[in-house]
């Protein structure tokens, strides 16, 4: 029997499970399921591929594809994936937003060992001192809190603080879709900059674009308390992180952790940003967790049942944001 088309697996630098494999075979009878060795494989299928699951060599494969009427993304983010090329070739884009919690597990974590210096309290136990004298220094527990950004991640930070919090402010797009029982207050203009004097923990978790770029800018920062924590585990340049660093080397921001870096990697500035007084640099490391490639897996036969079905699968780009 000839082929349907090929499904075509490049979802990380990780091999497929066996398990997928069959499993995706089973749920698309005559279509070929194929995982792609390195770009030159990905290149030479792309013409009879009909679904792509994971994105690692996208931007390569899309000017040779004939077939393609589906790309499920690796991750929730976006910002960096030729939507406007897909949709130009009618391809439905879907996102995978399975890690959001995993996310925000590692947002508060970042954001708690800050405010509890638990990067010196580890420095002195490296060094064998058992310094009390820390204990000085702490800074006062979260009780309102600030999260800009309200996707998926965002919302999940919220539920994750939210027994141990007062106040929860939000910053979105718009009002829609947001469960008033994880989220106190929402802003949708610059208002949100005027509470910024009152918040012990700020969250960024925003894609970027032209709207967020430097979203979180001088005026924003300069209206924190010298106690407030800033986390961004969104994108590196919605933050004008000159000023952030400046802020923390005068002692005017209790500490700041980040998650996310520039594109391609830059070494200098690595250089510099490891000097920067309470801040903690988390290498790119919140979305991943033990579980999270069968996780992937299991969406990835969900959304393509969905497709043999002809149901359109979750999280298409354009629909859900």
């Amino acid at each position: 029997m000839q082929s349907r088309g090929i499904i075509v697996l490049m979802h990380s630098e990780r091999v497929a499970s066996s398990r997928h494999v069959k499993a995706l075979s089973e749920i698309a009878p005559g279509f070929t399921v194929h995982q792609v060795a390195d770009e030159e494989d990905a290149i030479e299928c792309a013409p009879e591929a009909v679904y792509i699951l994971g994105h690692r060599y996208l931007r390569q494969v899309l000017p040779y594809t004939k077939k393609l009427n589906w790309v499920q993304l690796s991750g929730g983010g976006f910002d960096h994936i030729p939507i406007d090329k897909l949709k130009a070739l009618g391809v439905l884009t879907s996102r995978y937003t399975g890690a959001s919690r995993g996310i925000a597990f590692h947002a508060v974590a970042l954001a708690m060992a800050v405010n509890r210096k638990l990067p010196e309290i580890i420095a002195s136990q490296r060094d064998h001192e058992f310094d009390t004298a820390l204990y000085q220094e702490m800074l006062p527990l979260p009780q309102k809190i600030m999260i800009v950004g309200l996707g998926s991640i965002g919302l999940e930070i919220a539920k994750l603080m939210r027994p141990g919090c007062r106040l929860i402010r939000g910053v979105k797009k718009s009002r829609e879709v947001i469960p008033t029982e994880f989220v106190d207050e929402i802003f949708v203009s610059d208002d949100w900059k005027e509470k910024l004097q009152d918040t012990d923990f700020l969250f960024v978790c925003l894609p970027n674009n032209a709207d967020t770029e430097a979203f979180v800018d001088e005026e924003a920062l300069k209206k924190l308390p010298d106690h407030a924590v800033v986390v961004n585990v969104g994108r590196y340049e919605t933050i004008d992180n000159e000023v952030m660093c400046q802020l923390l080397n005068t002692g005017k921001l209790g500490g700041a952790a980040i998650d996310v870096f520039p594109r391609p990697f830059d070494e200098i500035l690595m250089q510099r940003l490891y000097t920067v007084k309470n801040l903690l640099i988390s290498p790119y490391v919140a979305a991943r967790y033990q579980g999270k490639v069968d996780e992937f897996e299991t969406f990835c036969e969900k959304q393509l049942q969905r497709m043999i079905q002809g149901i359109t699968p979750e999280n298409i780009v354009g629909i859900d944001q």
